[in-house]
């Protein structure tokens, strides 16, 4: 009786754990309220098409003009690179990798800048199969579409930490109900943010940690005394 009960809590504990680390399933973007498209600017048609992917299942669409209700994500460089990661004995190419440098902004619905200009990049390794060319080319396609959704993924989540703290800016500035101009979010802020959530996070499980342990404990102390009498 007592193991089944700590059982039940176990799942409880880790059901609640992965969903206050943020986990989701795979392919859904989580966007905040507000949100409702997103206006790309200077993205390739690739790039336009993996965004088109990645928000299939969310809640934004992708639009040709910017809108009150949309933001702005201006690409600034969008650059693969594949270089020989490993050599046969014979010095030929066994594994490639392909990396992808992305730079980017993101403006508000009114056209400020939310996000200065940041960086990232996602690299895969793969093998060099050189009997099979086609199949290779194949490959290396659909890698690079997982590239892009993992970057995609990461900028989102960059530009929902910004939007929390540009409104946390602003309601903490703001006078008399009249929204002041939020400055734009560096990487230093959004990491600010970043860890400042992941505390929070990290608090939350504790106590629930906590709270579990302490009726675990009073459910076996509640045995012990029934086992006596």
């Amino acid at each position: 009786m007592n193991r089944s009960i700590v059982n039940i809590f176990t799942v409880v504990f880790c059901a609640f754990f992965i969903t206050a680390c943020g986990y989701k399933i795979r392919g859904q973007i989580v966007l905040p309220d507000g949100i409702e498209a997103i206006h790309l600017v200077g993205a390739s048609n690739d790039l336009s098409r993996a965004f088109e992917k990645a928000l299939r299942f969310s809640s934004a669409v992708l639009v040709k003009k910017a809108t009150y209700t949309s933001i702005t994500i201006k690409i600034i460089e969008d650059r693969f690179r594949r270089r020989t990661a490993s050599l046969s004995q014979r010095g030929k190419s066994t594994e490639f990798e392909l990396t992808n440098l992305l730079r980017y902004e993101v403006y508000d619905s009114q056209g400020r800048v939310l996000i200065d200009q940041q960086q990232l990049s996602e690299a895969r390794t793969y093998f060099n199969d050189q009997s099979q060319v086609i199949a290779k080319q194949n490959e290396e396609k659909i890698i690079r579409q997982e590239i892009y959704l993992a970057l995609i993924s990461r900028l989102l989540d960059q530009v929902s930490l910004g939007l929390l703290a540009a409104d946390t800016q602003v309601n903490s500035t703001g006078q008399d109900g009249i929204a002041t101009t939020a400055n734009p979010i560096s990487g230093a802020s959004v990491e600010s943010q970043r860890q400042s959530d992941t505390t929070r996070i990290v608090n939350e499980v504790r106590k629930q940690v906590d709270a579990i342990s302490q009726t675990v404990q009073e459910l076996e102390n509640s045995e012990k005394i029934e086992t006596k009498e």
